[in-house]
């Protein structure tokens, strides 16, 4: 959720044909609906819930992908 990240990312989407307004669009979109949250937040939040060896696995462009074991 870090603004510079987020800067990064849409003009990588600029670069690839997204216009400006599809962009704001979709931002708008998710808004108050997509909330992200740190690293820490997710490691803690699979570990108090009976998650064991957690792993990223992909993290690529503000998305991250974890695999963890019960």
């Amino acid at each position: 959720n870090d603004q510079p990240y987020l800067d990064l990312y849409h003009k990588f989407k600029l670069s690839m044909g997204v216009s400006h307004e599809e962009i704001l669009e979709k931002a708008q979109s998710v808004k108050n609906r997509m909330y992200l949250n740190d690293q820490k937040w997710y490691d803690r939040e699979l570990t108090e819930t009976g998650f064991k060896n957690i792993s990223i696995i992909s993290a690529d462009w503000c998305f991250t992908t974890f695999l963890a074991f019960k």
